[in-house]
């Protein structure tokens, strides 16, 4: 068995406490129009370039045999739908300016890289958190990983949006989960994400459930100007908390550094204009009068 990852960021602050090492499963299965981490979203592996440093000289075009590269007019061309990540065209590029998004690694292997900060992990109540993309995806890799990871917190940092089965089976080996609510009405979400979001509440519930079991549950809502930030809204999402015993919530505001990061890999984003701290500090305010304390991350 094996699980495909596309980055794994040691000495990680803000995904859970401590010092922590956060693993990024490639897969998910929404598609937020904010996403700042697009080489998140589907399993197969990708072709990334660096558009802003690459010198044009053509080593890809020759390399690659389904035509994904094209050089004209001194600018460099991604045709995303024809790659099948082999990833010739990286070993072609001498600059070092491509790479493949996607590793493939057994559970053995990753344990064996998160192992290696055991001891700040103990010093700093830390541990490991596995996010995404959708690390529930990959639960049954996830699982046996855990099995290596005897005495480490862990953590999933997840949407919910998942099968019922696969969320017992992650809450069976989390210490902790942070979940991300984005809307409440199911239509809306659906126009936002491309999922509607009953299984997503139905599984927030059996999180809250698990609370008393000893579940660390902290909930983490991406602020998109425009789209979910309503005072309506926010009164919303800040009654449904309240009713659940919940009064903190992260606030993760819209930024725009990953839109290079679509272009790089042949895609097209979508841009939302980033909040002013006068307005973010406005939004955290309404959710202050509404019995819950934001904490901006």
């Amino acid at each position: 068995m094996k699980g495909r990852i596309f980055d794994i960021q040691r000495f990680s602050q803000g995904n859970g406490p401590g010092i922590r090492t956060t693993v990024f499963m490639k897969g998910c299965s929404l598609r937020c129009r904010w996403c700042h981490n697009p080489e998140s979203l589907i399993r197969e592996k990708q072709i990334m370039v660096n558009l802003q440093l690459c010198h044009h000289c053509g080593d890809c075009v020759s390399a690659c045999l389904h035509r994904v590269h094209e050089i004209v007019s001194s600018e460099h061309l991604i045709h995303a739908d024809r790659c099948i990540g082999c990833g010739k065209c990286v070993d072609a590029c001498c600059y070092g300016y491509l790479s493949l998004q996607g590793k493939d690694i057994s559970p053995v292997d990753l344990a064996d890289i998160l192992l290696k900060d055991e001891g700040y992990y103990k010093t700093s109540d830390g541990g490991v958190t596995f996010s995404g993309g959708e690390p529930l995806l990959q639960i049954a890799f996830l699982e046996e990983v855990s099995r290596h990871l005897k005495g480490i917190s862990i953590y999933f940092d997840t949407s919910g949006c998942c099968p019922e089965k696969s969320f017992l089976q992650m809450l069976s080996i989390a210490d902790g989960v942070l979940f991300d609510i984005k809307h409440l009405d199911s239509g809306r979400h659906r126009e936002l994400t491309g999922v509607g979001n009953e299984q997503i509440l139905q599984n927030f519930n059996l999180a809250v459930d698990s609370i008393k079991n000893g579940l660390e549950l902290q909930v983490r809502i991406p602020l998109i100007p425009g789209e979910n930030d309503s005072c309506e809204e926010i009164e919303k999402v800040c009654a449904y908390l309240m009713d659940r015993g919940i009064q903190t919530v992260d606030i993760s505001a819209y930024h725009d550094y990953g839109l290079n990061k679509y272009s790089n890999l042949g895609l097209k984003g979508k841009k939302f204009l980033p909040y002013t701290q006068e307005q973010l500090t406005d939004k955290c305010q309404v959710f202050r009068q509404n019995g819950v304390e934001p904490v901006v991350v």
